[in-house]
């Protein structure tokens, strides 16, 4: 679901900005600042998740990613790039949260370490048809109801996944000691002398 929740908006995001009479210049911005977010957030967001939860990072990718669907269905610039912002913050999680989630989880249960490579390798195959079928229905609901379709249909699985977390997953933490501030500092000297 989280996975499917992204890839229903790849393909239209810039055609609804566009169909909102949104310039070039704008739509880059909101672009840039989809991307800025995710580059600064994804410095901090392991410390993030050691210090306050795996699962409880997990709720915060669709309740960020809801916010990033919902601010889609207002054509103004301002809450476009709020939802941006949101949706970059999330887009950090989506790509470390769950699978930190599973490995933690997967070694409290003690199952056999070797399992791991074999739920990844079928992760990665799910997450390719995942792709495809995401695309083909994003198209049919932009077919028949405007860009803005595949983003309610987003917001839909998002609040799934996130009540589905909520109600059946256990917390796990990594290293409750991390500094946060830390963190974002040392990301940030990474990325300015790299």
């Amino acid at each position: 679901m989280a996975q499917g929740a992204d890839w229903l908006q790849g393909p239209h995001v810039y055609a609804l900005f566009s169909s909102y009479g949104m310039t070039s210049k704008q739509i880059n911005q909101l672009f840039v600042v989809g991307f800025a977010s995710s580059l600064a957030f994804g410095t901090v967001v392991g410390s993030f998740a050691d210090k306050l939860g795996r699962k409880f990072n997990c709720i915060l990718y669709g309740v960020l990613y809801g916010v990033d669907c919902f601010a889609k269905h207002i054509p103004c610039y301002w809450v476009l790039m709020c939802g941006r912002l949101a949706g970059g913050m999330a887009t950090s999680i989506l790509f470390s949260g769950f699978e930190s989630w599973v490995i933690c989880e997967h070694g409290k249960r003690g199952f056999d370490k070797n399992l791991l490579s074999d739920l990844f390798s079928n992760a990665s195959l799910g997450n390719s048809l995942v792709a495809i079928c995401a695309g083909l229905v994003a198209q049919a609901l932009v077919n028949h109801y405007g860009f803005v379709a595949p983003f309610s249909l987003a917001m839909i699985l998002l609040i799934t996944l996130t009540a589905v977390i909520c109600f059946s997953w256990t917390e796990n933490y990594g290293d409750i000691s991390g500094n946060v501030r830390l963190s974002l500092v040392q990301g940030i000297d990474v990325i300015r002398n790299g």
